[in-house]
């Protein structure tokens, strides 16, 4: 379908721009131009709720702009109404209502009137941006020993069951558990119905969208996205127990590149470099000396309540959002909450 200034003609789909909008209607004649509402300007404004389908003039419907008239390809004349139909349907609706800016409008109408289809360019490109919009949650929750994984796969099920340590299993099946709340509160995802699977390097993925896990011994970690994304949590209160100071200068040689500030703890170093590896994904050799998290979309925060250094890396960091979670609600976090170490 293409758009362009000229004669209109009975039964034509016409529209005029009004500021950052198309308004479109049924052109009849010069004093019948049917439209769901009339034009969205002051002068015209009424609630949603007072919104009909009615009849204007040509001068009504432009107020003063130019008007366009659909040009329809091979395909679309096949398959639209002949011009008395299409009049006779547009007319059979005036007094309707119903209006909604997003799903049920102007253009919504003529396209009913024209080809019988409930369709919008204007809402799909609502729903696309919508889509596209940048998202990066991150969940933590607390480990329980009866958390449950209904959703995951046999194989991943198997994984975990396979683990000889009690904690550890406890542990991934917590993460999976909070991926699930995840999915479905950031992007309106049924885990259930979603296919996952793990590739060769040992990184889960699924189609529908894109995550990363972690834990320690207390906490699940899960951020979720749509576009690439890593994290990692270390607690704070355990790290210095699990590692002598010996050994934690030994992976700052190892994990520190060049580029990389000498001053950064090593708690933090490392929890920047797993989560720049994890968004990465590309193997199972994790060389953190090689890898300038410096030129990472990388980001970390302390969350406060559990005492937990997160780091995030993704295309969509400057959206960055941390909730709390149980298998009840949902929180999310304040700013008192966080310590932001960028």
């Amino acid at each position: 379908m293409n758009w362009q200034p000229g004669e209109c003609r009975s039964g034509d789909m016409i529209r005029v721009r009004l500021g950052s909008i198309w308004h479109y209607g049924i052109f009849v004649s010069e004093t019948e131009v049917i439209q769901f509402g009339l034009p969205p300007v002051p002068a015209y404004a009424v609630p949603p709720a007072d919104v009909r389908v009615c009849a204007s003039d040509i001068d009504v419907f432009s107020c003063g702009n130019i008007v366009e008239v659909a040009s329809f390809s091979a395909k679309e004349n096949r398959a639209r109404f002949s011009a008395p139909q299409i009049v006779a349907r547009a007319r059979a609706r005036i007094g309707e209502g119903g209006y909604h800016l997003i799903h049920n409008n102007c253009e919504h109408f003529v396209n009913e009137c024209v080809f019988g289809i409930h369709r919008s360019e204007q809402e799909e490109e609502a729903r696309r941006r919508w889509r596209e919009r940048p998202i990066l949650d991150v969940y933590w929750m607390p480990i329980a020993e009866n958390t449950r994984v209904t959703f995951a796969s046999r194989e991943r099920n198997r994984a975990i069951a396979a683990c000889r340590s009690e904690d550890l299993a406890a542990a991934k099946r917590a993460d999976w558990a909070l991926l699930e709340i995840a999915l479905q509160h950031s992007l309106g995802l049924e885990p259930d119905k979603m296919r996952f699977h793990c590739r060769r390097s040992g990184k889960w993925v699924c189609r529908e969208a894109e995550f990363s896990l972690s834990h320690t011994e207390k906490y699940a970690v899960a951020a979720v996205s749509n576009r690439p994304c890593g994290v990692d949590a270390e607690s704070l209160t355990t790290f210095d127990k699990k590692f002598s100071a010996a050994l934690q200068d030994a992976v700052r040689r190892k994990a520190l590149h060049p580029n990389e500030p000498e001053d950064m703890s090593t708690i933090e170093l490392w929890s920047r470099k797993e989560s720049a590896y994890k968004y990465l994904g590309k193997g199972r050799f994790f060389l953190p000396g090689r890898l300038d998290t410096t030129q990472m979309p990388l980001s970390t925060a302390v969350i406060k309540p559990a005492e937990l250094i997160v780091s995030v890396c993704g295309e969509s960091r400057a959206a960055i959002r941390f909730f709390s979670a149980d298998a009840r609600s949902v929180r999310l976090l304040g700013s008192d909450e966080l310590e932001w170490r960028d």
